[in-house]
């Protein structure tokens, strides 16, 4: 597919940060040095490990941090060689001895199995240079885990422990240390000296002991350090412990409980609160905005935040009524414990904003806001996040991109976009739901969702401007629809959308880089359903043969051994048995056997797969059940040529049972000349093995088979179009050797002679490239040769000869190249 790449303009203010976003762990690759440290993150094996027993860093290799950080954050984390490779590299080193391989940053977001011992193993590596701790996808650690950061990570200005809370109980405590002594430290993170970012979500009452004195024990350390504190989700009862935080700049309560009416909620200890908030998230999950998000009074409390920060500039309150219902109203003050609400002239349409209605906001988030908030006229800020136009939903889509069940709704509304090709910024769009889907790889909803538009944007071929070279862009769109559907493939919603969007690219050339992935997820959606579904057609089947079979018909050898090798013919074959059990003759049916056709092309093993695994039987069953059916049979006997040329296989060819059915398949006109001339073939290469090897078949005689053979090839037309695809003639050529059999010859010759007749621009040059007329002009002059065996020889042969003749032609009639012509000349 051709894809055109835009100008560089960053377009809107709203859309220029969509660049951060971008994720981490895929940086581009269109650098020299990226592409260099790609391909030694990919083979850590051959460049920095040795290859003795233990394995280890090759010995004097010492690299500096940026280079380290960026071979770390190319490597292979989420897969299970990789990852070890991975491992035994960068835990190289100890406090004692610096790492050869230095970071300054550990990403262990995206889920995967690092427990705390290895955790330890990489802090221990790394503690003096480390910088930034993600451990949020560690669902395995326990609370050695923050024994180890307090141990190792002095340095840490960055932690983030999102879900991984565990590590805060003392249900297992570590070795070689006392349970009174782990109780003393557990719930504080005292290791790390000046701690300026924490994010810890989801604590709840049962997760802790003491939950009282948690956040407390948590931010004391830092009270004077820590400008960023994010505890979305968190269980919090008393919000006194932000209060002798002095450095605090954003503070994240996402998803909490603000506790309006208690005297140690949020907005009972807002006026005490020291920091200079300049970033406030108050939001909430969409689901919940009928409970945690509805506020007695929005406009009085919203005007009270802005008044008691009025250094902010980033205000989250999406999923809430804090926008109120924009009605023009002020707060004047509280008498008698009450509010005192008066309409006043309209500032905006924001009620509670109005103090800040002559110096907006940087950002304000209204997505998901009781009454359509974000759809109102007069807003005090500069960019919006919301559900009312395109630009609204990408400035939401930054917010919420690491929390996915807003994230799902965001996704939902791009979709429409593209679905009704009303989306102007497809570029940043697309970065957006790559970005998504590969920080949520098993979010069932957010891949099914960011699937579905990439079909339409990769469908719709449109501009997707300033992103970098097309092949890496293509490479990355691949590579998440790949690991979407690896990750769910029972899911046929997720197969579905992901097969489609494949479809649109060139196959096999654009996906060569996930080949074996994509191949196994096919096969696997192609169990799941057969399975899951044996009597009802599936669309998510037919769309994974077909890909399945398009992989399969331009790649040559060692690919179509990986395709056999992980099970492509006992999958087709299982599919063929259960077209039979319906007795049903399909597309599926048709295409099992087409890509069976395709694997065992010159691949030996492949053809003795179809063979072990029962091919034959099924073979003869389907020639019963479908006599005419002629594209069944035709892909049928292509196969069996496959097999035929194989001469150790041969033999299994050799009963009496299959012969009769090739030889009455001889006469057969269906699907032009198609089925005669596969059956023609299985003969010749039986034939060709002599007399001797036809002694167990005894009807119908060898003399008989040969006779109608001859018969019928004289009777195909030259000019006949061909449904086939040849790569090499060699197992053709072969045939022209044999010198007992005369109808061996026969059909090779006649092969030839048509498709150099019909198809002279590419067979005769493959014909040439293979020698092919040192094994023609023998036949001309053979003292055996048939007159038709001539005939088609010489055609043949001239055909070679005229192709020749019109390129020499062209050459001499093109105009005359001189060197000095093709520079300008000095005067």
């Amino acid at each position: 597919m051709g894809w055109f790449l835009g100008d560089n303009h960053d377009g809107p203010e709203e859309l220029r940060w969509i660049t951060d976003l971008e994720h981490k762990r895929r940086p581009p690759l269109n650098t020299l040095f990226n592409i260099c440290a790609n391909y030694v993150a990919n083979h850590l094996e051959d460049t920095v490990l040795t290859t003795d027993y233990p394995i280890h860093v090759r010995p004097q290799l010492s690299l500096p941090i940026e280079v380290a950080q960026t071979l770390w954050n190319m490597c292979p984390l989420d897969e299970k060689d990789g990852f070890t490779t991975t491992m035994t590299a960068f835990t190289a080193g100890d406090q004692l001895s610096p790492s050869p391989l230095p970071l300054s940053a550990l990403d262990f977001s995206l889920p995967n199995q690092v427990d705390s011992h290895l955790l330890a193993r990489y802090l221990s590596a790394h503690g003096r240079t480390l910088v930034s701790l993600n451990v949020s996808g560690c669902t395995l650690l326990t609370s050695m885990a923050l024994v180890a950061i307090n141990e190792h990570c002095s340095n840490l200005k960055y932690l983030i422990v999102g879900k991984a809370h565990q590590i805060f109980q003392a249900d297992n405590p570590p070795p070689n240390y006392s349970f009174a002594e782990l109780m003393a430290n557990r719930n504080i993170i005292h290791g790390p000296k000046k701690l300026e970012k924490l994010v810890v979500h989801s604590v709840g009452l049962d997760d802790v002991d003491d939950y009282d004195r948690f956040f407390l024990q948590l931010v004391s350390p830092y009270q004077n350090t820590l400008t960023y504190l994010d505890l979305s989700g968190c269980d919090v009862e008393d919000f006194h412990f932000l209060v002798n935080i002095s450095s605090l700049r954003a503070l994240i309560l996402y998803h909490v409980d603000l506790g309006e009416d208690s005297e140690n909620g949020f907005f009972a200890v807002l006026p005490l609160i020291r920091g200079t908030i300049q970033h406030l998230d108050l939001s909430q999950p969409l689901s919940k905005l009928s409970t945690w998000g509805t506020y007695y009074n929005p406009n009085e409390l919203l005007d009270r935040i802005v008044r008691t920060f009025p250094e902010i500039m980033i205000l989250e309150i999406s999923g809430t009524n804090l926008a109120g219902d924009g009605v023009a109203q002020q707060v004047h003050g509280k008498e008698g414990g009450k509010a005192n609400i008066q309409l006043v002239e309209q500032c905006c349409d924001i009620p509670g904003l109005n103090f800040r209605s002559r110096r907006p906001l940087e950002y304000l988030g209204l997505y998901g806001s009781a009454h359509g908030a974000s759809h109102r006229h007069c807003i005090p800020a500069k960019v919006i996040g919301g559900d009312k136009d395109e630009l609204q939903i990408i400035s939401a889509a930054r917010v919420f991109m690491d929390r996915h069940e807003v994230l799902e709704r965001i996704l939902n509304d791009l979709f429409e976009l593209f679905r009704t090709e009303a989306g102007k910024y497809v570029s940043h769009c697309l970065r957006l739901i790559l970005c998504a889907m590969e920080r949520h790889p098993t979010e069932k909803h957010i891949q099914i969702s960011g699937s579905a538009s990439l079909f339409y944007i990769v469908k719709n071929n449109q501009n997707v401007g300033p992103i970098g070279p097309v092949h890496a862009l293509k490479r990355r769109i691949l590579d998440v629809i790949v690991r979407a559907m690896e990750q769910h493939v029972t899911d046929s919603t997720m197969m579905r959308n992901g097969c489609l969007t494949i479809c649109h690219f060139k196959i096999p050339q654009d996906v060569m880089f996930v080949y074996e992935k994509l191949v196994k997820v096919l096969l696997e959606t192609l169990g799941v359903v057969v399975i899951s579904q044996p009597n009802n057609e599936d669309f998510n089947e037919r769309i994974a043969i077909y890909l399945l079979n398009s992989l399969a018909c331009q790649v040559e050898g060692e690919h179509k051994r990986l395709v056999g090798n992980l099970g492509a013919i006992h999958k087709m074959l299982g599919l063929i048995q259960n077209r039979l059990i319906r007795a049903e003759c399909d597309d599926v049916m048709e295409i099992a056997w087409s890509t069976m056709w395709n694997v065992t092309d010159e691949t030996p093993e492949n053809c003795s797969k179809f063979l072990e695994h029962n091919g034959m039987a099924l073979f003869l069953q389907c020639l019963k059940a479908f006599p005419n059916q002629p594209e069944l049979l035709r892909n049928m006997m292509g196969l069996l040529g496959n097999v035929a040329e194989v001469p150790e296989l041969r033999g299994y060819l050799m009963r009496e049972d299959f012969i009769k059915e090739f030889y009455e398949l001889l006469n057969s006109r269906q699907d032009n000349i198609e089925v005669s001339y596969n059956a023609a073939g299985v003969l010749a290469h039986i034939l060709s093995d002599g007399e001797e090897a036809w002694a167990g078949v005894n009807d119908p005689t060898r003399d008989a088979v040969c006779l109608r053979m001859s018969d019928n090839i004289r009777q195909w037309s030259l000019d006949s179009l061909r449904n086939i695809n040849y790569r090499s003639f060699k197992p053709i050529l072969r045939l022209l050797l044999v010198r007992h059999t005369m109808q061996c010859r026969l059909w090779a010759a006649w092969a030839l002679a048509n498709l150099t007749n019909v198809y002279p621009e590419k067979y005769v040059t493959l014909l040439e490239e293979e020698e092919g007329l040192s094994y023609l002009t023998p036949q001309l002059d053979a003292p055996d040769a048939h007159t038709d065996l001539v005939r088609y020889a010489r055609i043949a042969y001239n055909n070679v000869l005229r192709v020749r003749q019109q390129q020499q032609q062209l050459t001499e009639s093109a105009p005359d190249s001189d060197v000095e012509s093709t520079f300008p000349l000095l005067g």
